[in-house]
């Protein structure tokens, strides 16, 4: 799935490998906390910037519709109430939103 596919003009399609060494492997103590269907946690990207990954708990075609739909829209929200999307991932085995 490439970014354009995803919607995102702007924003970077990370590699789940970018993401695991952001978080620590996904760490426990990099919990922030819970978001409809996932875990929030704490990152750093290799530039310093502090990132909020959200990691969905399953994936199955209905999820993977409902994923690419709130990337569509995140990507395309400039509000100053609302965390921008800087990309996103999504493998077979997670999904992922970086904001």
């Amino acid at each position: 799935m490439s970014s354009n596919e995803c919607g995102l003009d702007k924003a970077k399609l990370f590699s789940s490998k970018e993401l695991e060494i952001a978080t620590d492997q996904f760490n426990e103590n990099r919990i922030l906390g819970y978001a409809g269907q996932g875990m929030v946690y704490k990152g750093m990207l290799p530039d310093g910037k502090i990132v909020a990954i959200k990691k969905s708990k399953t994936v199955n075609e209905g999820h993977l519709e409902q994923f690419i739909n709130d990337i569509f829209f995140l990507s395309h929200i400039d509000h100053r109430n609302i965390v921008k999307l800087l990309g996103c991932c999504s493998t077979c085995k997670k999904m992922l939103e970086l904001r």
